[in-house]
């Protein structure tokens, strides 16, 4: 039930900057693509997101264009084992941050994710986690919840952490 908006109609949105962390997912159908297209778009926008999680980023090895955001960490990613996988993040140069390799999950064909836990100073930490699943998956949807996801979330949980997920779920 999410709603989609528009350049202009984002734009016209009213949020609270000074307490917000902004957060936005795109399934980029190959970064190494379509990096000039994120680019427009976000010079568009008159609100800079902090975490940008990127889904289907088809990296296998090193991108051929560069990548790199201004105002942003180098992109966080695994190279992808299939031809359209991959996740990853850009993470504002500002925010302080550990990538969580710990709760990585992986399972070629089926699912890729990272994550990273934003560290702040006067409240819990934040851990995000960039998930895909891919289409042809051979495990359910809530197999992959059951099996996977729950026990991390579960993980963080007892670390008396908030969680974010975003990502590409592939679930019709």
């Amino acid at each position: 039930n999410s709603k989609y908006y528009d350049v202009d109609e984002f734009n016209s949105l009213e949020f609270d900057l000074l307490s917000s962390l902004k957060l936005a997912h795109v399934n980029i159908a190959s970064l190494d693509s379509h990096i000039d297209d994120l680019k427009l778009v976000l010079s568009r926008l008159k609100y800079k997101f902090d975490i940008i999680g990127i889904s289907e980023h088809k990296i296998n090895s090193s991108p051929s264009n560069n990548i790199d955001l201004t105002g942003y960490n180098k992109f966080i990613f695994q190279p992808t084992e299939t031809t359209h996988g991959g996740t990853g993040f850009y993470i504002n140069e500002n925010i302080n941050f550990v990538e969580r390799n710990d709760i990585k999950l992986n399972s070629s064909g089926d699912f890729e994710s990272n994550f990273v836990e934003i560290k702040f100073e006067n409240s819990k930490n934040l851990v995000i986690g960039c998930i895909y699943r891919h289409p042809t998956s051979k495990i359910t949807v809530s197999k992959f919840s059951e099996e996977h996801l729950d026990p991390i979330l579960s993980d963080i949980a007892k670390e008396n952490k908030h969680c974010i997920l975003m990502g590409d779920f592939n679930v019709n």
